[in-house]
């Protein structure tokens, strides 16, 4: 699971964009989860924009947590034949997990479980997410390790983009889910208000780590539009993009070392 794999295919929290994900689509998703699976479904969570008001129909994904009494490749098969719906309808593969998952993880992936409890809905069952405490340790060593990865591949994108801006550009839209997370958790350890997506975590980036996190909304924008900046705009973004990345593992190294 790396590199923020459990959040791939999530669409973050568009705030901004003031729409609900629809509810017959949710409430079918379940009945289609409870059909299959019925006596061995413990819970189920939607996450995401579908859980709040920032849901882009046409754009969002619905993204949810299956929370089963164990996970063997039967359980799997019988979900496996309604991923095609799914995916029509735009929901994403589900995250199956046993209930002793989340509880054992939040050492290891603080960052997924920070983005999950942002915004969030308990469909069945009870809350798999109220109890679980993170650590700011553990929270600044998956946000210095993400930092580093993140740049790494920010780096490869500008070597492999051949001098072709419109790859760089495609590498730049990619990255912000990520430093969103990376964003989140410097929050986080900040003692800020990391309980948002979009638009208001830009900001409260801005405001913690000054005008260079502005970046981060250009980023949004070409996200969300396409088309995007000429080749001396994307430079200067992905410029941009490494100088807020090299800060905040800055910022990290030092907390490291004042322990």
């Amino acid at each position: 699971m790396p590199g923020m794999g459990w959040l791939a295919g999530s669409d973050g929290n568009k705030e901004d964009a003031m729409a609900s994900a629809p509810e017959e689509t949710i409430q079918r998703f379940l009945r289609e989860v409870e059909e299959a699976i019925a006596p061995r479904l413990r819970g189920a969570i939607l996450y995401g924009s579908g859980a709040g008001a920032g849901f882009v129909p046409g754009r969002s994904d619905l993204n949810f947590l299956l929370i089963v009494d164990s996970v063997d490749l039967d359980l799997l098969a019988a979900l496996q034949s309604r991923l095609p719906g799914w995916e029509r309808r735009r929901i994403a593969t589900p995250l199956v997990v046993e209930p002793a998952f989340l509880p054992g993880s939040t050492d290891s992936y603080p960052l997924e479980i920070l983005g999950m409890l942002t915004t969030y809905r308990v469909l069945k069952g009870e809350d798999p997410l109220a109890s679980l405490e993170i650590e700011p340790r553990h929270v600044r060593l998956q946000t210095e390790r993400e930092v580093k990865a993140k740049t790494l591949l920010l780096r490869r994108g500008c070597l492999e983009s051949c001098g072709k801006h419109q790859r760089l550009r495609a590498v730049l839209a990619g990255a912000l889910p990520a430093v969103e997370a990376i964003l989140r958790g410097v929050l986080f350890l900040e003692g800020r208000a990391w309980r948002s997506s979009g638009a208001a975590l830009h900001a409260a980036g801005v405001e913690l780590l000054g005008p260079g996190a502005g970046i981060l909304a250009s980023l949004q924008r070409l996200r969300e539009r396409g088309g995007g900046p000429n080749r001396d705009d994307t430079i200067r973004a992905a410029s941009s993009l490494l100088d807020l990345l090299a800060a905040i593992g800055a910022s990290l190294e030092r907390r490291g070392t004042d322990g």
